[in-house]
């Protein structure tokens, strides 16, 4: 208990300001759906069968009404599965100190901005922490218990399927591993019969093409070990050069302090691997990159790359660094978390912004402030406005239908009173509609 008060409480004060964010996007649509019951019916209208990661959670969230409580239960869960991880590390290597680094490097990482600040994601972080509680508990050998959380996990997001690969690496037990492989074939063939809702999107469907592949890869790994989230966005290849507007991105986003901090973590971890040089280094790096493989492989098909992915990734590379600091010499060791916290901590208000979600959050609540003062009657149709012709999915009325997820906002806001949302960018005002200027509410 006291671990799990501990871990918590550091992630409530390092993404503190998740507590400042309204819902948005998804989460109109997510709520409005869980609404509808039938959570655990295998075909969804989403593509994705995630019962359990989305319409349970958010269904419990709309019972409770309370933002605040809903992201300390999520909180919650993230705990528990840091928990969970240092009792795992502690398992395999009877390492105190090593399991609890493993544990305090994960929970420092930016990445968990991703997850922890929007509710969409909260399925990451069931996912993650259901698998490696049913990681402790098979090696443990408690294969009840083990195969329930599994299910809990597989109910959270099919990444989940991948566990039973990925315990191969580290034990031989594969007769009871055969059992989980088993127990996953289900939710593969519900994901298989689900598949074509979900490739209509071009974002979500799988290109087979090395150098895409090559690309996500590198990124992935890039982003796993520090570096910013936009870069790729002016970089696109670490063969060609970035576009003129790199170094303004990042003067731009006051990346550099942190930016900075990052190399010299990253020379003083150079310098510790050289010095700890040994076979055995050697062998835990192998391990981790095949683990690491296994979890970044299925996803780097996808055009769309999303920091959000790396939930369970980070994991594998935080027990590398942990295992070169607990190996280094004392005062090296130091230095170099010191380095890798006060990075992350630099890292996190960037992300915040360029992850869009204060933005989003904002425009959620000038429009929830807005609506409340109009008061609409029932039957009501807004008229969201352009004063200039929009150039982008960004600007605008489409950038609001995107933020407001359609009409999925006010059958959240005001269910069964009939409100209706036009947007200028698509159609033309309506008779006896309320016009509202979109640039008031971005």
């Amino acid at each position: 208990m006291k671990k799990f008060l501990l871990f918590t409480t550091l992630a409530l004060l390092f993404f503190r300001r998740a507590f400042t964010v309204e819902i948005f996007q998804d989460d109109f649509y997510l709520f409005n759906l869980s609404r509808a019951g039938n959570f655990f019916y295998p075909l969804k209208p989403y593509g994705f069968y995630r019962p359990i990661g989305i319409e349970a959670f958010y269904w419990f969230a709309d019972q409770l009404n309370k933002l605040a409580l809903t992201r300390i239960i999520v909180f919650g869960v993230f705990g528990l599965g840091l928990v969970f991880l240092q009792k795992t590390v502690y398992l395999l290597t009877k390492n105190s100190r090593l399991a609890t680094l493993t544990s305090i490097i994960y929970l420092f990482s930016f990445t968990h901005v991703f997850q922890l600040y929007w509710l969409a994601t909260f399925q990451e972080i069931a996912m993650m922490t259901c698998s490696i509680i049913a990681t402790y508990y098979f090696l443990s050998n408690r294969y009840l218990a083990s195969a329930v959380s599994f299910t809990l996990a597989l109910f959270s997001r099919e990444q989940a399927m991948l566990l039973p690969v990925a315990l191969g690496v580290v034990t031989s037990k594969f007769k009871q591993l055969s059992l989980l492989g088993l127990m996953a074939l289900p939710f593969a063939l519900i994901y298989v019969v689900n598949y074509p809702t979900v490739a209509v999107r071009p974002e979500y469907s799988p290109v087979l093409n090395p150098k895409l592949i090559a690309n996500n890869l590198t990124w992935y790994t890039l982003w796993s070990a520090g570096l910013p989230n936009f870069f790729p966005d002016y970089l696109f290849s670490l063969t060609s050069l970035p576009t003129n507007y790199f170094w303004q991105a990042i003067s731009s986003n006051h990346a550099w302090p942190y930016l900075i901090t990052w190399d010299g973590y990253i020379i003083i971890l150079i310098f510790s691997i050289l010095k700890i040089r040994s076979r055995q280094l050697l062998k835990i790096a192998i391990i981790c990159a095949g683990l690491y493989l296994i979890y970044i492989l299925p996803i780097s098909v996808i055009v769309h790359k999303w920091m959000v992915r790396l939930t369970v990734p980070v994991i594998f590379f935080s027990f590398f660094i942990a295992y070169v600091i607990d190996k280094s010499p004392r005062m090296l060791g130091i230095i170099t978390l010191t380095l890798y916290i006060l990075f992350n901590y630099l890292a996190i208000p960037i992300h915040e912004n360029t992850s869009t979600y204060m933005y989003e959050s904002q425009i959620t609540s000038r429009t929830k402030q807005y609506l409340q003062n109009l008061n609409p009657k029932p039957g009501t149709t807004f008229y969201f406005s352009d004063d200039r012709k929009i150039l982008s999915g960004w600007e605008g009325s489409q950038k609001l239908k995107l933020t407001l997820f359609d009409q999925h906002f006010l059958e959240y806001w005001y269910p069964n009173q009939k409100l209706q949302a036009v947007y200028e960018f698509e159609a033309t005002p309506p008779k006896d509609a309320i016009t509202i200027k979109s640039e008031l509410l971005l």
